[in-house]
């Protein structure tokens, strides 16, 4: 299986559970960055135990999609399936996500995440805190 990162901010109501229909790609989601190459992320289920390593309170929904918010931030994440080969991302608050996904690629450094300048999160330096 093949995959790519893509990060989305949202761009209206908060959701209010993860079966809410604008974590399905609706109106709410503003794309930030175009999609990546295609790059190996794994099965979907070692995809799944990552996220819900470095976020446990994420909720997963029937159709594969889950759902997060601490705070201020939010966070979509779609499995690839179908044609589809991305993971998205949709998120409100950018030193969170960068964090979380900078956590991902330190634990699985096969997998690739970008950011929304367009450069591979490995190669952008990380912030000084």
């Amino acid at each position: 299986m093949a995959g790519g990162v893509r990060i989305y901010r949202f761009d209206g109501p908060p959701p209010v559970t993860p079966d809410d229909p604008c974590l399905d790609d609706g109106p709410y989601l503003t794309g930030l960055v175009p999609e990546n190459p295609s790059l190996p992320f794994g099965p979907t289920d070692e995809i799944r135990a990552v996220f819900d390593r470095h976020v446990p309170d994420i909720r997963w929904n029937a159709r594969g999609t889950g759902f997060a918010r601490r705070g201020k931030f939010q966070m979509q994440v779609v499995m690839p399936s179908g044609d589809s080969g991305f993971i998205s991302l949709g998120l409100d608050d950018y030193s969170t996500a960068a964090a979380l996904l900078r956590l991902i690629e330190a634990e699985r450094p096969d997998w690739y995440t970008s950011w929304f300048d367009g450069k591979w999160l490995r190669d952008t330096p990380a912030p000084k805190v």
